[in-house]
């Protein structure tokens, strides 16, 4: 305690000699103190612009405790601050307490070199591919080295979602579990529809979700259930979109005059897609531009 006390009065005592300064009127904003802690106590204190990126706090408390900043994770109550991230509001009393945890050098290394390219994270060993700190940067430029990421890591919900932001096709590689996770099949199905076939039979049996994934890659009308892709009402806007959509919707479906109809209007090459049974259909023909009514 009187070590931390020491810190806190010396680094006071420069911020008090600072406020003493005449400071013409255009003067930056007074700075603020961040005290700075490990698991033992009070590691040092720093002074830093109020809601400077994190990256310059690294900086100080590398010049101050000789911790590389490379080896910093700082966190303020529950979150951890990234380097990009800006400091946090002073307490009443001016100051800002931030928790350090020290990476390990090797883990530091890793970082930096999956950070550098995700390939790296390809050939990392096991015990790094499991470190969720690792993996977060890889997945965060390629979603889909997930796939290397250890089975913790893969059922680990914030690490799939940020996967799938990348590239939603990760989401083949993630646990059972987080494939029948609707907020996590709709993010993915954002960025590639074709995710949806890697979803779970409850997600694909959302109108919504499927919609989602068909704009962004029509064929994956094939992955929705057979109860949607047997409604009548669900498919017709479809069909209004892209005819040729008719491929993956029912049987029964491609013998209604209706559907077939809205399917060729908006795109010939759909009547090679229906039923044999309404292909003469008048209705159908019409739509096809051919005038039936020869007698």
């Amino acid at each position: 305690h009187k070590g931390a006390g020491a810190g806190r009065e010396g680094a006071a005592g420069t911020a008090g000699g600072a406020a003493m300064v005449n400071l013409p009127a255009h003067a930056e904003t007074p700075k603020v103190q961040v005290h700075v802690s490990g698991l033992a106590g009070l590691l040092c204190t720093v002074l830093a612009e109020p809601a400077a990126p994190v990256r310059e706090l690294k900086a100080s408390i590398e010049r101050a405790s000789g911790i590389p900043a490379a080896q910093q994770r700082l966190v303020s109550g529950l979150q951890e601050l990234g380097d990009l991230d800006r400091l946090p509001l002073e307490d009443k009393a001016g100051d800002i307490d931030i928790t350090l945890v020290k990476r390990s050098p090797e883990h530091a290394r890793w970082l930096f070199e999956v950070h550098r390219s995700w390939t790296r994270f390809l050939d990392a060993p096991l015990e790094v591919r499991g470190n969720r700190e690792v993996a977060f940067e890889a997945v965060r430029q390629r979603g889909t080295v997930l796939r290397y990421a250890s089975a913790d890591l893969r059922a680990d919900r914030g690490l799939v979602l940020a996967a799938v932001q990348s590239e939603g096709d990760a989401l083949q590689y993630a646990c059972e579990q987080l494939r029948d996770d609707h907020e996590v099949a709709m993010t993915a199905v954002c960025r590639s529809g074709r995710a949806l076939g890697y979803t779970s039979a409850s997600v694909r049996s959302d109108p919504v979700l499927v919609c989602t994934a068909v704009r962004q890659h029509g064929p994956a009308l094939q992955y929705a259930s057979e109860a949607l892709r047997a409604d009548r009402d669900f498919v017709l806007p479809l069909m209004e979109q892209d005819g040729t959509l008719l491929k993956f919707v029912a049987d029964s479906l491609k013998a209604d005059v209706v559907v077939v109809s809205v399917a060729v209007m908006q795109n010939r090459n759909a009547y090679k897609l229906a039923a044999k049974s309404v292909k003469s259909h008048p209705t159908v023909l019409k739509a096809l531009g051919i005038d039936s009514d020869s007698d």
